[in-house]
């Protein structure tokens, strides 16, 4: 199995648990802008370099597709046995992904923030922070009785 092939498993693995995407997985193991050159590549006018972006992007796929089966059929058992303990599992490996992604974003967290100093007030944020819990609050309490309103049928009377 070559290692494009062992980059798709484990970007199945990671597409087939709540919450991790296989781009974090691929962003991780450093093919991320290999991945994305691939696919732009795949619409050039290249010949060459379509070619080898589609060899790429097949054994890429091929890693996938076995990834994908492979822990679909594991995980559905163990889900149904351990639902709590996965879930928690799942959970840890998602937040335990985040310093990897700070490590390798620094220099862009630094440029967005320095970017920003000064525009978004504190007042600014806690507002939209409120107005977001409202208008949450507001969908939550009313949204199942707008819902039924708009799915029942309506009648006509006869003229």
């Amino acid at each position: 199995m070559s290692i494009t092939a062992l980059n798709g498993f484990c970007m199945a693995l990671a597409d087939s648990v709540p919450g991790v995407s296989g781009g974090t997985i691929a962003f991780i193991l450093g093919f991320y802008d290999r991945f994305l050159d691939s696919l732009h590549a795949l619409f050039g006018k290249d010949r060459a370099e379509r070619k080898a972006a589609l060899i790429y992007l097949a054994k890429l796929g091929a890693g996938w597709g076995i990834g994908m089966i492979t822990c679909v059929l594991a995980l559905s058992g163990m889900f149904e046995k351990n639902i709590y303990f996965m879930s928690s599992l799942f959970l840890v490996l998602t937040v335990a992904s985040l310093p990897f992604i700070i490590i390798a974003e620094r220099p862009a967290l630094i440029a967005f923030s320095r970017l920003y100093l000064y525009v978004h007030f504190p007042s600014n944020v806690l507002a939209s922070a409120v107005l977001g819990i409202i208008i949450g609050h507001l969908i939550f309490r009313f949204g199942d009785s707008l819902l039924n309103k708009l799915k029942a049928p309506r009648l006509r009377a006869k003229s």
